[in-house]
């Protein structure tokens, strides 16, 4: 198994993004890499935010799998509604993972949102 890396992102509240990998040979030059990005979100109530976490998916983020030597991005694409996307990455590299959640499906296939959330105005 190849090491991945966390990065972090906060929209409101701070929000923790997980990425796991695991793999299997793909021939004599590539491997298979299943990448599953996840987040801690904290439950927002009206007396505010609680201890408690929600681990969630995240949900069509951008993942790249960046060679660790060369930082050259040896795979790339959009994680599925479960959080996870296979990559097929050379064999023999060191490797992290760089999950990006800025983009997001609003509706229609194949139609994107970019940009950040605010609350309605009260």
């Amino acid at each position: 198994m190849k090491h991945a890396s966390a990065a972090l992102g906060s929209l409101a509240a701070t929000l923790l993004f997980l990425a796991g990998c695991g793999g299997t040979s793909d021939g004599p030059s590539a491997i298979s890499v299943t990448v599953q990005g996840q987040y801690e979100k904290r439950v927002l109530s009206s007396a505010g935010f609680s201890p408690t976490l929600s681990t969630l998916p995240t949900r069509y983020a951008y993942a790249q799998v960046v060679n660790s030597a060369s930082g050259r991005v040896e795979a790339a694409g959009t994680l599925g509604a479960d959080g996870t996307r296979t990559f097929s990455v050379p064999k023999g590299i060191t490797f992290f993972v760089a999950i990006y959640a800025s983009r997001v499906p609003a509706g229609g296939h194949g139609f994107y949102f970019y940009g950040g959330a605010s609350p309605p105005a009260t």
